[in-house]
């Protein structure tokens, strides 16, 4: 079974069980991991699979689990609840776009609720759970690979978002080369 650390700046809270519960019932094995805990993960396990942040962009430790996850070559995902919704993605990996893109553009995310008020539906947490499956079990389908941001709206409808690659980033150049789309000027678009 593989295994997926849950990083929240928090304790277990009401919030971080039901998306734990949720991913459980994915098939996922999980462990909980806190800011003191991170350098007690097994990075390298392979059966370690990635990890889920439960968090917004600003968070300071995020840089850190970059790093740690590019090591090993393990996804991350970022997921934000927002009160309006809850906001999965970017995911961070080798198919980018890279951690730095998108930490330059922070100021376009929400902040993600206190921990203790986040609520969201079980529907959410359905559609929340199938997502990081795929990401982590067949990462070519995920609608999270390639940058893009899925934003679960409270009336069961999303709003989706791609992250565009920098073209001048020396870790997304790669990348880019293939994207023509980062030629915009914008980083953030949305789809209607």
């Amino acid at each position: 079974m593989n295994s997926l650390g849950i990083y929240t700046s928090h304790a277990a809270t009401p919030w971080v069980n039901t998306v734990r519960t949720a991913l459980e019932r994915q098939a996922l094995s999980t462990q909980l991991v806190t800011s003191a805990t991170l350098n007690d993960v097994a990075w390298s396990s392979p059966s370690y699979s990635g990890t889920v942040c439960l968090t917004d962009v600003r968070d300071p430790h995020l840089s850190q689990i970059n790093q740690l996850s590019a090591q090993q070559r393990r996804p991350f995902v970022i997921v934000t609840n927002h009160g309006n919704g809850v906001l999965i993605g970017p995911a961070i990996s080798q198919r980018g776009p890279c951690w730095q893109c998108v930490e330059r553009y922070q100021r376009l995310f929400p902040r993600a609720l206190p921990s203790a008020s986040a609520k969201a539906s079980s529907v959410d947490m359905q559609r929340l759970s199938a997502e990081i499956a795929t990401l982590l079990h067949t990462p070519q389908a995920s609608r999270l690979s390639g940058g893009i941001v899925i934003d679960l709206l409270p009336s069961g409808t999303e709003r989706t978002y791609r992250i565009l690659f920098d073209p001048t980033c020396v870790h997304c150049s790669g990348y880019a080369r293939h994207a023509r789309e980062v030629l915009t000027n914008e980083f953030l678009t949305q789809k209607v």
